[in-house]
């Protein structure tokens, strides 16, 4: 189910019937060992939400756990948009056999404790969001001192 609420970043593909996991009573060391994405890439949104559309059947089956993409860049992102298709790490070649059967010819691999990572203070992500902070805020006063001329 393509869920595409308009207060949210993200537009979700999910499962409409709750799904029981694979592997009952997962615990956090398991799901940040095995648990991660393939991120694809593109500056093209329709190609994204084609390629959602498609995936959304592979979520009803429960072979893809969930996919999520933005519906704008990131301000770091350099324009592009991301597509997260989230899988447990020892079904991840299968779950890139369905996304190359789509036509899906790049991606990266990442776990989701990397995520975790990036996104702690001092982490990759963390700081890049920072930085434009930082700009878009001098940029913000620049324009209201121009404003009051």
């Amino acid at each position: 189910m393509i869920i595409d609420d308009p207060d949210n970043y993200w537009v979700w593909i999910r499962p409409s019937k709750p799904q029981r996991p694979k592997a009952e009573g997962i615990d956090i060391k398991e799901y940040l060992q095995h648990f991660g994405k393939w991120l694809i890439f593109s500056r093209n949104r329709a190609y994204l939400e084609e390629l959602a559309r498609k995936l959304d059947r592979y979520v009803e089956e429960g072979r893809i756990h969930s996919v999520k993409y933005n519906k704008e860049p990131a301000p770091f992102a350099k324009g592009a948009l991301v597509m997260c298709v989230y899988c447990d790490d020892r079904v991840r070649e299968d779950v890139w056999k369905i996304l190359q059967s789509l036509g899906v010819t790049r991606r990266i691999w990442k776990y989701e404790r990397q995520t975790f990572e990036d996104w702690l203070p001092g982490g990759r992500l963390y700081k890049k969001a920072k930085e434009v902070e930082k700009i878009s805020g001098k940029k913000r006063a620049k324009s209201s001192d121009h404003s009051r001329g």
